[in-house]
């Protein structure tokens, strides 16, 4: 199914933990929220002063955090679409957001080269994660809540254990920026997209390239690994979706629709459905089932 709603760049897309939400957050300053199952949008949108890099919820979704180009991060109350809480001390815009798998942290990567962590809840900054040279494009935490993994401009992917704030490792296997970052769920592999049009995979505890998964000529925006670990879907500036089966390699399925770079892509939890956003300012869903 196509939503319209977003009258600019859909640059984030995410389902709640449970499956039934689905948030977008856009370059026309709103974040945007909808019923997974009806398709039909819920009360109304969360207005911001300038446009919406990312968003995701916290917790049992009646929290929003988004990140915006006026360089904060917002907590939402999604109760009553109301502000609660406004993160700032970036020195630039934070283009990505994770939470971690056990709900406790929340992480900000931005362009100023940092990223930041807080404690959800209390919202008390945690630590300041210092080591790109270049701006921070993705962030994602490892399935035991423990360890970061970051990409940047720079061309690098970094782990980080971010308890200590101490930089674990450094890997280099991309020409260009590292776009969009997943890690498997069992924790053993990271999958990085490249704006050098590379979606690969890397061991995690040792760094080393493991393959090349696949290849694009324009280059690679974001990627979702489907729930199980097993789909891997990555979009870019051609807007057309590649799925990967990492079980059984093969050529990609290619899924056509938008007709713009698509920015976002994100996995309803428990299934195969795809969310995807695009710079056509509509949200698709497919069914990959």
């Amino acid at each position: 199914g196509v939503r319209p709603g977003h009258s600019k760049d859909v640059g984030g897309v995410q389902f709640s933990a449970g499956g039934g939400l689905l948030i977008s957050g856009s370059e026309d300053r709103r974040g945007r929220f909808w019923d997974a199952g009806s398709r039909k949008e819920l009360g109304a949108p969360c207005l911001h002063p300038t446009g919406v890099l990312s968003g995701t919820f916290i917790g049992d979704s009646k929290m929003f955090v988004s990140s915006t180009r006026d360089q904060r991060v917002r907590v939402w109350d999604l109760e009553n679409r109301s502000e609660v809480r406004t993160l700032e001390g970036f020195g630039a815009f934070a283009q990505c957001l994770a939470v971690s798998p056990d709900g406790k942290w929340l992480a900000a990567g931005s362009f100023d080269r940092t990223i930041r962590i807080w404690a959800a809840g209390t919202w008390d900054l945690k630590q300041v994660l210092k080591g790109h040279t270049g701006g921070v494009e993705s962030i994602a935490f490892t399935p035991d809540s423990r360890r970061l993994v970051s990409g940047g401009l720079d061309h690098s992917i970094r782990l980080w254990d971010f308890e200590s704030g101490a930089e674990l490792r450094v890997i280099r296997g991309h020409a260009d920026a590292v776009a969009a970052l997943a890690v498997s769920p069992d924790g053993k592999f990271i999958y990085s997209a490249g704006a050098d049009g590379l979606l690969k995979a890397f061991d995690l505890s040792e760094g080393r390239e493991l393959r090349l998964i696949g290849r694009t000529v324009e280059e690679l925006a974001c990627l979702a690994l489907s729930p199980d670990g097993r789909l891997l879907a990555a979009g870019g500036n051609d807007g057309m979706i590649r799925v990967w089966d990492l079980i059984e390699p093969k050529e990609p399925r290619i899924l056509y629709g938008h007709t713009a770079r698509v920015g976002a892509l994100g996995f309803q939890p428990g299934r195969r459905l795809l969310a995807s956003g695009s710079f056509d300012s509509t949200i698709r869903l497919w069914n990959l089932e």
